[in-house]
């Protein structure tokens, strides 16, 4: 099965390079906040808020519910959220240093200053061309380069022999 997700355009559903901010990771929780729709749903379950590991990716409330069921038939509870897409930056230190460390290994000591002048607001920028550079390259060769999150506060607990979201007052 081929990925198409180097064919996705700008769209309210993926995450672009936005140059003037160079943020990846909010960029659809701003376009919520503004009100519009995200076109491309998706959702994650739970069992306990508590635990580690979300199971993402799934296309409806009743896909999570009917994954939960399966992956735990003896589970009476789950708790399913929204989730958005998260694009890692690159982070400039660590590409700093390694290049310096490169540099070390190639000739112990040369690397004494090499990067150090470089200022704060160039190392943000060096870290928003090589997101950027990461996106494209992963976009062009069919590779995904987001992860799906879930949304903050969204999580709604659910009865599993029901598939009805479980009252507040009877938590």
């Amino acid at each position: 099965m081929q990925n198409n997700n180097y064919k996705r355009k700008n769209a309210v559903e993926s995450i672009e390079y936005r140059p003037k901010s160079g943020k990846y990771d909010t960029y659809l929780r701003g376009k919520r906040d503004e009100g519009v729709e995200i076109v491309s749903k998706k959702y994650a379950y739970i069992y306990h808020l508590d635990d580690e590991g979300y199971w993402t990716g799934l296309e409806s409330v009743e896909a999570a519910l009917a994954a939960a069921q399966e992956r735990e038939p003896d589970a009476h509870l789950v708790f399913i959220t929204e989730t958005e897409e998260y694009v890692p930056r690159v982070w400039y230190d660590r590409v700093i240093d390694g290049l310096q460390e490169a540099c070390d290994d190639e000739c112990a000591g040369c690397y004494e200053g090499y990067l150090d002048d470089a200022s704060e607001r160039d190392k943000e920028a060096l870290g928003d061309m090589l997101t950027a550079t990461f996106v494209q390259w992963a976009k062009e060769r069919g590779i995904k380069y987001w992860v799906d999150i879930p949304v903050a506060k969204k999580d709604v607990l659910y009865d599993l022999k029901t598939g009805k979201p479980v009252e507040e007052g009877s938590k």
